[in-house]
Parts: structure tokens; C-alpha cells; sequence
């Protein structure tokens, strides 16, 4: 625990604002056991990437589970503040643009951040909030009147909150957060208007850094999904399993014939559901996983998996992944798995993690790269494959013979850093269809 302890506050130390290093105090006599640190807001899990609009608007919306980093173990938390606004991108040009921003609701940290259960790296306190579409069109309905003719610093045209009614799938809502802490500092980045609120804390790592997660803001996207889609029984197959750091060379000639596992049981009856109390895009489903049963949690998104790939590549991934090939046409949608605790322990401080994988592909038709062309050995990809796990959007998964596909990233670590926490990190592609 101790060195735990010296990890975290050395991590503190080197990054966060106002953290003083080792220096003799009597050659330059600032009151530094009088500073206080900074502290930020770790965007641990996300839960979904859109809000739903098909769904009820208390049953969509926006939530993370959040990580109060501070130098007591995440003690120092006041209350955070939500703002929202509103970006048309559908539409005409007059029509697309941005709102003003407008505060949704303050949220009390006391008694809602919790302790994280062991095993665990973590020293800090995590707890899952979320803002409903019904509390966000409340709020933005507040929006100021703007005559469409403005514009916020060159960044977009400011449009009045058109209504519920008229927003459509492709638009976005942009919230913004705030951190109020205990003695009154405030920590959060500029709002989609280019104001710059007082005690902004936009360093780099912060805000991007891929451990630290603190963007102090997240994009929603608007979308639709079919209500009681992708529900009831499937036949659950793991049909590829590969290293996201290896190239289909290495695969070919050096990847262990000893980390070819079969971690998910292929031919296992799985049971989709919605989440009690969940998101309306949410699915959820215990798979025997490691030969323990495992939960999992899913939703159902609008980005493309194969977006922005060579036509080529995507026919190949296409061909490899849906059989018969009627069914590989219409939009496709990717499936997202937050960042969660498989429930199986490798050691009494670590666990295996899942995550999403990263976008793009696994192979591609160029010759000497294509793993249809090249014999990889049992369990490997024989094919292209997308990273991400994918769904027709056009279908609701509920015909028998329907088929949808779950990519996950196994053992991450307990931050989703893809670095083999327990064993070796693999990419596992599922493949689900319709009983």
C-alpha cells in the first residue's frame, strides 16, 4: 500500500498544477508547504458515446464513472457543475451552428464517491454520474434567442436550441464540466464558445494524456436505434484472436502457438438484455469467459467501424466477417464496450480489464499483408477484420440468422492501457448470431 501511496503522489507531483520539487527553501523563500495542489477529474468508464433518440429521455443521456484525483485520495472534491449545449449539424448551412452554453445542475460529491474495491492500483475514489436527455433539454430550452447572423469567435454561427423536436440524428450536445474542491479552486477547460472561464486547467497531459483522461468535456452524437432491438438468445463464437501490436508478418512467423487460446467457449447460448436501470443503447450478457461467467456490458453506436478505410479493405473485412454475402449491405454501427472488470483475478492487486479497441483494421488486401493470403494458424484472423466489433444499423438483431460482432481488447489494465496487465493484451472478435 505504501508503495502505492508513493507512485500516485509521485505522479502528482511531477504533473499537476502548483506541486513544488525538492529545492532548499532558505535560497528561494516561497511559502511552498502553504501550496495546495491541483486535481482533476478522470473520465474512467464511459458508458455510451450517444444519446438515444428513439429511447424515453429519462433512459438516454450522458455517463461516465469519474476518478477525483487530488492529494487526499480524492477527499478534496466540493461538488462538480454540468453545462450543455447544442451543435445542429444537420440541415441547412443557416441552420447548422451553436448555442449559447447553459448550466444543467450542481452535483454534491459528498457520499457519492466511493472507495474502489480491491484488487486495485487505485488510491482514489470513483463514482458513476449521469445527466439524462430529459434534465439536458430542460436546460438547453433556456438557451438565449440568437438572430443568426452571429458568430462565436469564427468557430460557429450561434443558432437558438431549435427544440426537441427538430433535433435530429447527427446532431450533438456538448457537455462541459466543472470541479469545485473544498477550499474553493475550480478546474475545468473553455466551453465550445471559446470563452475561457478563470482557473482553467488545459494542460495537455490533463486534458488528452490517455492516463490522466480529463477532458472536462465530452461530444455526445444523436442518434437512433431501434426499440427492443438486439434482445433475446444468440450463439456466441470466438472466431479471431491476435496481438494489436503485432503486424500480420509477425502473426505469420512468430506469434506463440501458446497464446492461441479459445478465452470465450465458442458455441455457447448467450442472453441479450437491456440493463436494469441502464442506458436505453445498452445490452448486457454473461459469456463464460477464462471458464468462469462472466458480466458484460454493451452499446449499440452509430460510428462506422470501417469508416475511412480503402474500399478494398472494407469488401475484404465485410467478405471475412458476414456470410452470405446479401448481408454484408446497409450502414453500419459500431459495438462499444466501456472499459470494465471482467471479474477475473490474476493476482490479489490486479485484474483482467476489457476495453474497445482502437479504430482501423487487422490486415488489409496489400500483398504480403492480407491474412487471407498468408496461413496464421488456428484461432488467428483468416481474413481482414475491422478493430472494432459492428452491427447492421438497418437491422434490429431480432431474426433469427441475424449476426452482430464483439471486438474486445483483453486484459487491459485497470486504466484501459492496452499493456498486458496480467498476461499478454489480445484482440478477441466475436461473432453473435440470432437463435
Amino acid at each position: 500500500m505504501i508503495m502505492k501511496l508513493k507512485k500516485y503522489y509521485w505522479i502528482l507531483a511531477v504533473v499537476l498544477v502548483g506541486v513544488t520539487s525538492c529545492r532548499d527553501e532558505s535560497l528561494y523563500p516561497l511559502p511552498f508547504n502553504d501550496r495546495e495542489f491541483a486535481a482533476y477529474l478522470r473520465m474512467y468508464s464511459i458508458a455510451s458515446n450517444v444519446i438515444d433518440l428513439n429511447a424515453n429521455t429519462n433512459d438516454t443521456g450522458f455517463e461516465t464513472e469519474f476518478e477525483i484525483v487530488d492529494r487526499e485520495g480524492g477527499n478534496l472534491l466540493e461538488s462538480i457543475n454540468f453545462y450543455a449545449s447544442f451543435r445542429k449539424t444537420t440541415g441547412t448551412l443557416i441552420e447548422q451552428g451553436l448555442t449559447d452554453e447553459v448550466f444543467i445542475r450542481e452535483i454534491d460529491a459528498a457520499g457519492l464517491f466511493e472507495d474502489v474495491p480491491e484488487p486495485t492500483y487505485s488510491e482514489y475514489k470513483r463514482a458513476t454520474i449521469r445527466i439524462t436527455y430529459a434534465e439536458t433539454l430542460t436546460a438547453l430550452a433556456t438557451a438565449p434567442t440568437q438572430t443568426g447572423t452571429e458568430f462565436w469567435t469564427s468557430l460557429a454561427r450561434k443558432i437558438s436550441f431549435p427544440g426537441a423536436g427538430s433535433v435530429l440524428a447527427g446532431d450533438q450536445i456538448v457537455y462541459r464540466w466543472q470541479i469545485v474542491m473544498k477550499d474553493g479552486t475550480k478546474y475545468t477547460v473553455n466551453n465550445p464558445q471559446g470563452s475561457i472561464p478563470a482557473q482553467a486547467n488545459m494542460t495537455a497531459n490533463i486534458t488528452g494524456g490517455q492516463y490522466y483522461s480529463s477532458p472536462f468535456q465530452f461530444t455526445m452524437a444523436l442518434r437512433s436505434l431501434p426499440v427492443g432491438s438486439y434482445v433475446g438468445t444468440y450463439r456466441l463464437d470466438q472466431i479471431a484472436i491476435w496481438s494489436p501490436n503485432h503486424s500480420v508478418g509477425i502473426h505469420a512467423s512468430s506469434f506463440p502457438a501458446y497464446m492461441r487460446e479459445e478465452l470465450f467457449e465458442s458455441g455457447q447460448t448467450v442472453t441479450l438484455s437491456a440493463p436494469a436501470g441502464g442506458l436505453s443503447t445498452q445490452r448486457e450478457l454473461d459469456v463464460t469467459y477464462r471458464g468462469q461467467t462472466s458480466r458484460m456490458l454493451l452499446n449499440f453506436e452509430q460510428a462506422d467501424p470501417l469508416a475511412g478505410q480503402a474500399a478494398a479493405n472494407v469488401t475484404a473485412a465485410l467478405t471475412t466477417a458476414y456470410a452470405p454475402a446479401a448481408a454484408q449491405t446497409g450502414a453500419r454501427g459500431t459495438v462499444f464496450v466501456q472499459l470494465q472488470d471482467t471479474g477475473a483475478d490474476c493476482s490479489a492487486e490486479r485484474g483482467l480489464y476489457w476495453v474497445t479497441p482502437i479504430a482501423g483494421i487487422f490486415g488489409s488486401t496489400a500483398a504480403g499483408n492480407n491474412p487471407a493470403t498468408t496461413d496464421l494458424g488456428a484461432f488467428l484472423p483468416d481474413g481482414v477484420l475491422p478493430n472494432r466489433g459492428m452491427y447492421l444499423t438497418g437491422s434490429n438483431g431480432l431474426t433469427p440468422g441475424d449476426v452482430f460482432f464483439i471486438a474486445v481488447d483483453d486484459d487491459a489494465d485497470e486504466y484501459g492501457r492496452r499493456n498486458g496487465y496480467c498476461t499478454w493484451t489480445r484482440r478477441v472478435y466475436l461473432k453473435l448470431t440470432k437463435l
